[in-house]
């Protein structure tokens, strides 16, 4: 978003908030709406000092540090409400699965499993989800020559959903057979031997 568009979103979900008598919590989410966490971290922080047992605040906080790729602060914060309020667990797992998702787009494949290992211990049943998500960035990667970050994505895939395996595996073989060189050749064949 263009600086000048972005300034004048502000300024309208401010005036907006305020006009309609919105709370910090609203506001909040309008601005993690519109990108721009850090009034959202500070109207939220505010929120909490005023009133530490709100659970939804510390839900929002930490989805604005995450956002931010402050992710001690994010973890501390979705603890906190996940203990004012068992239910967000369902929530931040899916916040999780998001930002690994969003790594893996900007080519980030270390921190996306990160990410993703964290969206599967608040929800073990995105475990499917994210291998899905790792397997397809891991072709991509392998398609554009980097192998061995393909190769770590489709490892953790297989953790999350064993059955990609045998698919993995012939996927692999196929990259064998229609390789350029004798190396990757080898390369493939060696990796595709690894998932069947």
């Amino acid at each position: 978003m263009r600086p000048r568009v972005k300034i004048l979103l502000v300024v309208f979900i401010s005036l907006t908030a305020t006009a309609c008598g919105k709370s910090d919590i609203e506001k909040s989410k309008a601005f993690i709406a519109a990108g721009e966490f850090s009034q959202a971290i500070t109207l939220l922080n505010e929120q909490i000092l005023e009133n530490s047992d709100n659970a939804e605040a510390h839900f929002l906080l930490g989805r604005a540090y995450l956002n931010t790729e402050q992710l001690q602060t994010a973890e501390e914060r979705f603890t906190n409400a996940i203990t004012l309020k068992s239910d967000y667990a369902r929530d931040i797992g899916w916040e999780y699965k998001k930002a690994g998702e969003s790594a893996l787009k900007r080519d980030n494949p270390g921190k996306a499993i990160r990410l993703f290992q964290a969206a599967v211990r608040y929800r073990p049943d995105l475990n499917k989800s994210v291998a899905r998500s790792a397997d397809e960035k891991g072709r991509n990667l392998a398609t554009g020559g980097k192998n061995a970050e393909a190769l770590g994505l489709h490892r953790y895939a297989i953790a999350n959903d064993p059955l990609l395996g045998k698919k993995m595996g012939k996927w692999y073989a196929v990259k064998a057979e229609k390789a350029d060189s004798a190396s990757e050749k080898a390369e493939f064949r060696q990796t595709a031997a690894q998932f069947t």
